[in-house]
């Protein structure tokens, strides 16, 4: 099929100044920027005027509920509502049920993911630790070598600052991302709300503003002497070991 989309509005995935301009396509594919390719013809045209155009948009923590809760979703019908919303492809946290700990889940995933069509791409963060479990160190090698392209505790605690330690030296062997979402879990105290008036009139269990800084500078250390890593505090914060 092609598609001629004209008076819209291109963004660039190299952060270069958006601008006006036609796009032309064949099968699914750009043939044209501009001006039509010799011997182009349009079976259908859309005009964009109003609207950008953007390349596929990533979600980097995307829960699809597969494998684990298919009463709530799965990634059929996940992954179709992504594309229809303009995101291509989709990063898994390890906290599926059961948890993306093993080479065998990591498979099923993509299994599933080829039978529901392919949609959209998928990408599974494997675990730190067995069952996230914060203690046992997972298989980070088998996890890598069979798709997962970073590795998360996701919301679960580490059992302490020698684990993350070692967690983090291992995937530096791997060549992997490590992803930590600095929070102290005493400090949170499985709140759901931030300390204060709403929270207490609403009886919500509250947990301090502050316990997501106070977690920040001992990842934020161990960056800046062994790691590649972002220096502000932005949360998940990505870590690359060298």
């Amino acid at each position: 099929m092609s598609l001629h989309i004209r008076n819209g509005r291109v963004v660039e995935a190299t952060g270069a100044a958006d601008r006006l301009i036609d796009i032309y396509l064949q099968n699914g594919k750009i043939v044209g920027l501009g001006s039509a390719p010799n011997g182009f013809r349009a079976e259908q045209v859309i005009d964009a005027g109003n609207h950008l155009i953007l390349p596929g948009l990533i979600d980097i923590q995307a829960r699809l509920r597969d494998p684990g809760q298919p009463e709530k979703a799965n990634i059929a019908s996940e992954t179709e509502a992504a594309v229809k919303n303009g995101i291509t492809s989709l990063c898994i946290p390890p906290d599926t049920q059961p948890p993306i700990d093993n080479s065998a889940t990591v498979e099923l995933i993509h299994h599933r993911n080829e039978m529901y069509g392919h949609h959209a791409r998928v990408y599974p963060i494997g675990a730190l630790t067995r069952g996230l479990g914060g203690d046992q160190l997972s298989n980070m090698g088998s996890l890598r070598a069979n798709g997962c392209i970073a590795f998360s505790n996701a919301r679960h605690a580490l059992a302490s600052n020698l684990v993350q330690r070692r967690a983090m030296d291992y995937a530096a062997g791997q060549e992997s991302l490590v992803i930590i979402q600095p929070m102290d879990h005493d400090l949170m105290a499985n709140g759901c709300a931030h300390e204060g008036a709403i929270a207490t009139r609403l009886g919500r269990r509250q947990s301090p503003k502050r316990q997501k800084p106070r977690r920040w500078p001992k990842t934020s250390n161990w960056s800046r002497k062994l790691l590649h890593a972002p220096t502000s505090a932005s949360y998940p914060v990505p870590v690359r070991w060298r």
